[in-house]
């Protein structure tokens, strides 16, 4: 006789790389064969996003490092995308990225406050990570001031270095 089963094969976060398949006599748990050959289950793929997160400014023109990790994909590359409406529209930055987990991302000369970053499988775009909150890009005339930062406590008649960055400035300050 011969016989067959369709049979849902469970999801595991991490490949099972050991697996066998038996079959057994619902009568005689004697009667049974096992494959000969262990055979592989993949592990669910999985993208997670390290930087940024979201709530960061990223003024025009500036290189941001893009960090994520990866598991069981598909495929040795992802692309990565925005949407500036808050993940209506979505624009691809950069498609076959090798997947190493980082990207230098240039910052485009636009204003948003509603960006979105997403890092995606090109062959299964139902397996992507997002960032959680907005990032805002600007290419207005920026100043950020990075001394004194938050909590740091300044003595009275001690001299301190006041510092600062800024970008898309006509001049220099």
């Amino acid at each position: 006789d011969t016989a067959s089963i369709s049979w849902l094969v469970p999801e595991f976060k991490s490949n099972q790389n050991a697996c066998v398949i038996k079959v057994e006599d619902v009568g005689n748990s004697e009667v049974f064969s096992e494959n000969e050959d262990v055979f592989v289950i993949l592990g669910v793929p999985l993208l997670e996003l390290l930087y940024p997160v979201g709530g960061e400014l990223f003024p025009a023109n500036t290189i941001e490092v893009i960090q994520w990790r990866s598991s069981n994909l598909k495929e040795d590359v992802v692309q990565l995308l925005l949407s500036r409406d808050g993940g209506m529209m979505w624009d691809i930055i950069s498609s076959d990225i090798p997947d190493l987990g980082i990207y230098e991302w240039v910052i485009p000369e636009i204003t948003s406050s509603r960006t979105i970053l997403k890092i995606e499988s090109p062959s299964d775009p139902n397996v992507f990570v997002q960032t959680e909150k907005y990032i805002r890009l600007s290419d207005q005339p920026l100043i950020l001031i990075d001394s004194p930062a938050t909590n740091d406590k300044w003595m009275p008649g001690g001299m301190q270095m006041i510092q600062w960055r800024s970008f898309n400035l006509p001049g220099n300050m």
